[in-house]
């Protein structure tokens, strides 16, 4: 991921490509990806297909799906609260979804999970931590996910 600014595309998203003698010395850079930079996003592999996948955080947080030809805005997952069924929040209040992610492979089936940040006493949930959307073919899930809260992690 490289950041370009150009004057309107302040802070725009661009794929630049590696081979095995190093970075941008694979296929020509991507143009924009759509995507906002200025934080940092996760990378894996969300559906399973061998090909990184990018996660920019943000509301809604945007999952961009790797392919044969590289990354493509054609395969842009939305996910924010109501993708989650989640409750739309009051005027002027901030729970801080999406702007920690992490894609890992939780449960060892060759597809990473998404895990999206939300920080609220809000309804629901009423305490900080992660939903966590399973992996799957077509990327994370919206509907197969749970709700972990931080102070369950347990202590590492």
């Amino acid at each position: 991921m490289a950041r370009r600014d150009d004057g309107d595309h302040v802070g725009e998203a661009i794929a630049v490509y590696g081979s095995n003698k190093g970075p941008g010395r694979g296929r020509p850079a991507s143009g924009g990806l759509g995507l906002r930079l200025g934080v940092a996003v996760a990378v894996g592999d969300s559906n399973g297909d061998g090909r990184e996948d990018i996660a920019a955080p943000g509301r809604p947080v945007k999952v961009l799906l790797g392919g044969k030809d590289g990354l493509s805005t054609s395969r842009t997952l939305t996910i924010d609260r109501s993708a989650l069924g989640l409750d739309r929040l009051p005027r002027g209040y901030d729970d801080g979804f999406g702007w920690d992610l992490h894609l890992a492979d939780l449960d060892t089936d060759g597809r990473d999970e998404l895990l999206i940040s939300t920080k609220t006493s809000y309804k629901p949930p009423k305490d900080d931590g992660y939903w966590i959307l399973r992996g799957t073919k077509d990327g994370p899930s919206t509907t197969d996910r749970r709700f972990i809260k931080t102070k369950d992690f347990g202590e590492g």
